[in-house]
């Protein structure tokens, strides 16, 4: 059946689940804009700015571990936007953003705000995909919404010249491709549970990839409290991923973020092992690449994220498992805990308690009247167990 591109396009994100998606209005992409309007099968959240637009679109693919989707015109309109590719580049969050070209036929003699997408973006995306023909545009789609989605995830762009949403073409949408979700070996669990048998205090840090896990299977946050208690650990939540272990557990061991207090990180430095669980490990959560030190970190440390170019890209693990951190927890529970892990409690027991007298502590004025520690304070005590908090 023969299908205008626009419909293509819309068909596709339908076939994708996409049920929203966040623009400014332009002109080089109204074709698909009046599409998605007449067919009202998906919300069009028309935004104020095209940095507004990528970031909503940034947060619907963190909150849901599946791409946000954002459509904005050539030129300032990608300018603007470009903050928020950044974002989801370095935060490992599943985006795609389509982008509005000037007509094939223009390409390369400066048509107005004509822009080489593939070199402007090559530095924050996963991949641009630039469709040049009809038939071309559902593949296209499929792809992105893939690569965005699989190993690492990240933003992908779809460059859309705007003559190509009217042309007719006979493509069908195409389906999406399935997520593969890689495992552990066995070997490595063997090693892995060697390593947490002996050491006396280890440290377990949980981040992005396990929330991924986590919006897809409830149970990883049980697994997640009866790891940390069959096993005797303290868990450590990292940067933007405060949600992944209860904050009022006796094993949490405080938040490995920015700044962490020098009493607590002075405290973690005592670990005889780091196990990073669906953390990329950034300069945020390592301290400015210190804790552990980069390229050889200073303890022994195991690295578990769901792809493998990024396993060993910075530090060097004594271990590194390519592989869903959920499926690691899930293979050590049912394995069951080591003997003489009972060893632990009392280093588990004091992370806990220099948190906690953190949070006790009583927070003086500032020279300019506001301090804004004790501001967090007290926004917590007025906050849903479940509230979703948005930082600057």
């Amino acid at each position: 059946m023969s299908r205008t591109v626009a419909r293509l396009l819309a068909e596709s994100l339908e076939a994708h689940d996409v049920d929203q998606v966040y623009c400014v209005p332009g002109e080089s992409y109204v074709g698909l804009t009046s599409f998605l309007l007449e067919r009202n099968s998906i919300r069009v959240i028309v935004c104020r700015h095209e940095a507004g637009a990528g970031y909503m679109a940034v947060a619907d693919g963190r909150l849901r571990d599946r791409a946000g989707v954002a459509v904005v015109s050539r030129g300032p309109g990608l300018s603007n936007a470009m903050v928020s590719l950044h974002s989801a580049y370095h935060d490992a969050t599943p985006l795609v953003m389509l982008v509005g070209q000037v007509e094939r036929g223009d390409f390369g003699r400066l048509a107005l705000q004509e822009q080489n997408y593939s070199r402007l973006l090559s530095d924050i995306t996963k991949q641009v995909i630039e469709v040049n023909e009809p038939e071309q545009a559902s593949e296209a789609m499929a792809r992105a919404f893939h690569i965005a989605e699989s190993g690492t995830q990240g933003p992908v762009a779809v460059i859309l010249p705007e003559d190509i949403f009217d042309a007719e073409t006979q493509a069908e949408p195409a389906l999406p491709r399935p997520r593969v979700i890689p495992g552990p070996r066995a070997e490595d669990l063997d090693r892995l549970a060697d390593m947490l048998a002996k050491a006396e205090r280890p440290l377990v840090l949980v981040g992005g990839a396990l929330w991924a896990d986590a919006v897809h299977d409830d149970s990883v946050f049980a697994d997640i409290n009866r790891f940390a208690e069959e096993w005797v650990l303290p868990i450590s939540p990292t940067h933007r991923r405060p949600q992944l272990f209860d904050a009022t557990h006796p094993n949490y061991g405080g938040y490995m973020g920015i700044r962490v207090p020098p009493a607590l990180i002075g405290e973690m430095k005592k670990a005889d092992l780091m196990l990073a669980l669906g953390e990329r490990m950034t300069d945020t959560v390592s301290q400015s690449y210190t804790f552990p030190k980069a390229p050889q970190p200073q303890l022994p440390f195991v690295h578990v994220w769901p792809d493998a170019n990024e396993v060993g890209r910075v530090w060097r693990p004594d271990l590194g498992i390519p592989a869903s951190p959920h499926e690691v927890i899930k293979a050590l529970l049912k394995r069951g805990a080591p003997k003489g892990g009972q060893k632990r409690r009392d280093w588990v027991a004091g992370l806990n308690a220099i948190y906690r007298k953190l949070l006790a502590k009583e927070w003086e004025p500032t020279s300019d009247g506001v301090n804004f520690a004790a501001v967090v304070c007290e926004v917590d005590k007025h906050l849903a167990p479940d509230a979703t908090v948005t930082t600057d």
